[in-house]
């Protein structure tokens, strides 16, 4: 037997005897019968199980993942992430059910890709929301009349004013949001200024309160009440 066969064999006697160790740490049973047979019975089966050797069957060969972003499907963004997938019939069925807004439940054995069909759908909806995200900005963009501003959306941008763990936003590109925010400061000064003129606010930007006519109208009903009527 060569030394490397033995180190094989002395790795996996270490790995099982660690393993062991482990999963007895956390047994504390006071009755030694009862632990006694636990450890018989962990030892003859539950622990140490016999070799299982099985085969995977061989599954019925479906379209291409491209084809399902050339039909409209999937968002052609998507190819990048599954350049090259060749899926199994199963796994088309439900990405189709899934890209349609529709449950599915996928019951293939392990390797047979049943993942996927959940990766494939939910990266699917993500890159959707993220399409949607940048047609709103660009409107908003353009309802202030702000088309110069390219906005290059980006994901793994970092906003500085969010917790350091959790600052990476699919967002706007730092050129950008600078730029935006630098033109609605001087938007929020203008507006100021324009409230300020027209006795709106005041200088701290507080709301000038303002007779509403209701008195004047009371004083002109006590007015009309006081006039002799016809049918005195």
């Amino acid at each position: 037997m060569s030394e490397a066969t033995k180190d094989f064999f002395k790795l996996h006697s270490q790995i099982m005897e660690q393993f062991k160790a482990f999963s007895q740490s956390f047994v504390d049973i006071e009755d030694p019968q009862i632990l006694k047979e636990l450890e018989k019975y962990g030892n003859d089966k539950s622990m140490w199980p016999e070799p299982l050797i099985q085969f995977n069957p061989s599954y019925q060969e479906g379209a291409a993942f491209s084809d399902l972003i050339s039909e409209g499907l999937f968002d052609p963004r998507m190819d990048k992430i599954f350049t090259g997938f060749h899926l199994y019939k199963h796994q088309e069925e439900a990405l189709r059910l899934g890209a349609n807004g529709k449950d599915f439940t996928v019951t293939s054995g392990t390797g047979s890709g049943k993942s996927l069909t959940f990766l494939g759908t939910i990266i699917n909806e993500i890159q959707i929301m993220r399409s949607i995200q940048v047609e709103c900005d660009m409107a908003v963009a353009a309802a202030y009349g702000w088309n110069d501003i390219i906005l290059n959306h980006v994901f793994f941008y970092d906003l500085e004013f969010l917790p350091e763990n959790d600052r990476r936003r699919f967002t706007v590109c730092p050129e950008a949001r600078k730029e935006i925010m630098s033109r609605l400061l001087k938007l929020n000064n203008t507006r100021h200024q324009q409230e300020l003129e027209a006795g709106f606010v005041d200088e701290n930007g507080k709301l000038i309160k303002k007779d509403s006519g209701k008195g004047k109208k009371a004083e002109k009903k006590t007015q009309e009440n006081d006039q002799p009527s016809l049918f005195d």
